[in-house]
């Protein structure tokens, strides 16, 4: 099942593209916490929404970092890895690429780009609540189902966390408290961003890289696969 889960600079809704999650500034009361992934030392927080335990901060995990100009969804199954805007250079090794690449700004910010095989690693597609697909993920942790989602949107919205404590319009509560493109109408997430996350998500707007080969909407969307 290939969906995810899109925080836009106007609305909250299921479609599809990637990223993984987002930084930490949570209600007091909120469980929350960090972990090491053990393949690169990089630590992340977590916090607990409901029954459900998320990643708050974009997964950085970045094993190479490809220079491919297609899109990588023409190629057949390769995983590819992005950092936005990251142009690797001719002649250079891997290692000094992925050097380059997590020095850059945007890597640092927002962490990778991962396409679907990349996320996934490979494994099959999952319905099931919890998915078990750990895929890209670190030790311990898994790529999320639809359901999983589902149940977070619902949680969200059964809990008040709807703009101005009701409804459905729940992107302000995910959506991170700085760096969204600003916007002047009440509600949406560019628009008194410091009221945003008040779920403790933390979600990013990192941006997309498309199927034509180029990088988009930075600071507009977010996106996240689902298993």
């Amino acid at each position: 099942m290939i969906t995810s889960f899109k925080i836009g600079k106007f609305i909250l809704a299921l479609i599809v593209m990637l990223f993984l999650f987002g930084g930490l500034n949570t209600l007091s009361g909120q469980d929350t916490g960090s972990f090491t992934d053990s393949r690169d030392g990089i630590t992340y927080f977590w916090v607990k929404i409901g029954d459900q335990t998320w990643m708050s901060e974009n997964l950085a995990y970045l094993p190479q970092v490809d220079t491919v100009t297609d899109g990588s969804e023409d190629i057949s199954e390769g995983k590819y890895y992005y950092v936005y805007d990251f142009a690797p250079q001719p002649g250079n090794d891997e290692t000094t690429q992925v050097t380059n690449a997590k020095a850059a700004v945007n890597y640092q910010t927002y962490g990778v780009l991962y396409n679907w095989y990349a996320a996934m690693e490979n494994e099959s597609s999952s319905a099931t609540n919890p998915s078990r697909v750990q895929g890209v993920c670190p030790i311990g942790w898994h790529l999320p189902s639809h359901d999983e989602w589902t149940e977070l949107e619902t949680w969200l919205i059964d809990n008040g966390y709807g703009y101005e404590g009701s409804g459905a319009d729940i992107a302000k509560a995910l959506a991170a408290t700085s760096g969204w493109t600003t916007d002047d109408t009440p509600g949406n997430v560019g628009n008194d961003q410091a009221s945003n996350n008040s779920s403790g998500f933390f979600a990013l707007p990192g941006g997309t890289r498309n199927s034509d080969g180029t990088f988009g909407s930075i600071d507009n969307f977010g996106h996240w696969w689902s298993s």
